[in-house]
């Protein structure tokens, strides 16, 4: 029986080291070759938020999920267990932050901590079955060292890379060190693992395949930043962070030195580099057939090259270093990016499939399982998504922005703030005589569209006369959706010559918006009060609450976002009879402060 039982265990772990891509996750990058490639996971065509769980510090540790719970570590010291629906199942102290992805197998979860502790822990209740110490990591002056090590599961081992400079073979159930590699600088490169043999990298620029037997080094390779000196450059250009990723006996990966490599395989030679002059290359690549996706630091976008050539083959620009890891389902790459969004690129083109803002950095990457899609951000959150249907390409986007407006709601440049960021969204900018026109021909032809008042003005080619229904009004009644952030602009009396304001109507929105408020003088304003989102507000995507004014009765509007505490309607719709998340939208952000403005966004998307 004794050895029916070893045989089983070997068995069992075998299956696991040459795991498909497609199978459910163990370990970082789905699997040994690290290629971040879902063979059996939906396409991810757009993505709707499933479920959101909170921790008490940054989370740059990769999850995992095994057996129905998804693991993930915490800048809070913390390693947390979740079911798939997001419920804290246990969570296990350990001495520092937890920053190395975990690994599951047979009954247990490996990590490590900031510390260079490496624990054993049981999946079912988060008891801890070993610790161990793996050396001291020296500092590190050129800092920048937010990764650990993330362990791989292959041939009943766990290998690491550790700050101490060894790679460690370490027996699963006693943490005994089986062997390890010394490469003589520090390692936060992940291993990765083909035909028994192990492949990473040091923080001096070199890369190394060992023996996953004996630890034997089969070659090493010395890359571009080996002999250059960082001194001369004032930062880091030696370090190879990435974890390498293997396909068609091909090894890519990147390095500091701003360069990502094609190494073959069993020799050790390089193929092919691509020079990205200077920009860091922490990205570990996803690899779908012949196309490899990474992103770069400063440089800020993603790329995809050929594998086989290292030739580009497309190339898209984001708002933030991509230090994060994309992966792949279907035709849809999945990057994260340090502006605080998850994109979905097409992985042939490039292309804008989708994007989802969090606001906050990812130094986490992406995972798929089943048919969801977690993402960790150093907000704090680990975030689950579903797939979503695709987002409709036929809607017109539209942001409004005058240089010289007759006042100025906005100061302190938040107006270009709301404008640029629209824009980086992809929306059309408009000043007041193309929105003129665009109002029109929406009105003619009932075509879904979008506008959003980054200038907080109704100009005079929108609003006629009292004679002829507001070209506005014509607008929002033919299915139209504008979004306002301030004070309503219809309320304004402006001597457009002398450029101010003369006096404020609250009879006048009745004339060019077709409803009215409950008074025409200052009782309209019913002063300022902290307000918070409804269960309908917060289906639209509102989730902070703000000091507003202008709280109206429901009952003269439609759909009530927000409610002050006297229960008045801060954040409203009032809609005109067109589809769903079409009509006016009465919405706040500070006139004089810059802040987040992807709940605006949020109110624009709802709907399309």
């Amino acid at each position: 029986m004794k050895h029916y039982a070893l045989f089983t265990l070997a068995f069992a772990m075998a299956l696991l080291s040459s795991a498909p891509a497609g199978a459910q996750e163990t370990q970082f990058r789905n699997g040994p070759d690290r290629t971040g490639l879902y063979t059996n996971a939906p396409q991810f065509d757009n993505v709707a938020l499933n479920w959101k769980f909170t921790t008490g510090g940054a989370i740059r540790s990769t999850p995992v999920i095994a057996g129905g719970k998804v693991f993930a570590g915490s800048g809070d010291h913390y390693l947390y267990c979740l079911d798939t629906d997001g419920k804290q199942l246990w969570k296990f102290e350990a001495e520092a932050g937890v920053h190395s992805s975990p690994a599951v197998a047979n009954g247990l979860v490996y990590f490590s901590d900031r510390a260079n502790n490496f624990y054993a822990l049981k999946t079912a209740d988060g008891k801890l079955q070993w610790k161990k110490q793996l050396g001291k990591t020296p500092e590190y002056e050129w800092s920048f060292d937010y990764y650990l090590s993330s362990p791989l599961i292959a041939a009943n081992t766990i290998y690491t890379g550790s700050g101490d400079g060894n790679l460690y073979a370490l027996d699963p159930q006693s943490g005994n060190i089986k062997w390890k590699f010394n490469a003589g600088s520090i390692i936060r490169s992940s291993p990765a693992i083909h035909n028994n043999k192990l492949f990473f990298g040091d923080c001096d620029g070199r890369m190394y395949s060992v023996s996953a037997t004996d630890g034997k080094q089969v070659w090493m390779l010395k890359l571009n930043g080996d002999t250059m000196h960082n001194e001369n450059y004032g930062f880091d250009r030696k370090a190879v962070i990435a974890a390498p990723a293997i396909a068609n006996n091909i090894v890519v990966i990147g390095d500091r030195a701003g360069f990502l490599y094609g190494i073959n395989e069993t020799s050790g030679e390089k193929l092919w580099q691509y020079d990205y002059h200077v920009t860091w290359i922490l990205s570990s690549v996803a690899i779908k057939d012949s196309i490899v996706v990474t992103g770069t630091s400063d440089a800020a976008f993603i790329n995809a090259l050929n594998l086989y050539t290292g030739k580009e083959i497309w190339r898209f620009q984001t708002q933030g270093p991509v230090w994060a890891s994309p992966v792949i389902a279907g035709n849809v790459a999945i990057c994260p990016s340090n502006d605080g969004v998850l994109y979905g690129l097409n992985v042939y083109t490039g292309k804008e499939v989708w994007r989802y803002s969090i606001g906050d950095k990812f130094f986490s990457s992406p995972v798929i399982a089943g048919n969801k899609l977690y993402a960790a951000n150093d907000d704090g959150s680990l975030y689950c998504f579903t797939p979503a249907a695709a987002k409709n390409s036929d809607v017109r986007r539209v942001v409004f922005w005058m240089k010289d407006p007759p006042f100025q709601y906005f100061q302190f440049g938040v107006d270009k703030y709301v404008r640029d960021y629209f824009r980086s969204w992809g929306y059309e900018l408009m000043d007041d005589k193309a929105l003129a026109t665009f109002m029109q021909q929406r009105a003619d032809d009932h075509q879904k569209s979008v506008i959003v008042f980054a200038t907080n003005y109704f100009p005079a080619s929108i609003i006629g006369d009292s004679a002829h229904q507001s070209l506005i009004l014509s607008y929002l009644k033919s299915g139209g959706k504008a979004i306002i952030c301030g004070m309503n602009p219809s309320v304004y009396e402006v001597d457009t010559a002398k450029k101010q304001v003369t006096g404020l109507d609250f009879g006048l929105p009745k004339k060019v918006l077709g409803f009215g408020y409950n008074f025409t003088d200052t009782r309209a304003f019913n002063g300022y009060y902290p307000s918070s989102p409804t269960k309908e507000g917060i289906k639209w995507g509102l989730k902070t609450s703000y000091v507003a004014r202008l709280g109206q009765p429901g009952a003269i509007v439609d759909i009530v976002l927000m409610r002050d505490e006297t229960g008045k309607a801060t954040s409203w719709v009032k809609t005109y009879g067109g589809p769903v998340g079409s009509g006016l939208i009465q919405t706040w952000i500070y006139p004089n402060t810059l802040q987040s403005v992807d709940e605006i966004r949020s109110l624009a998307e709802y709907g399309f």
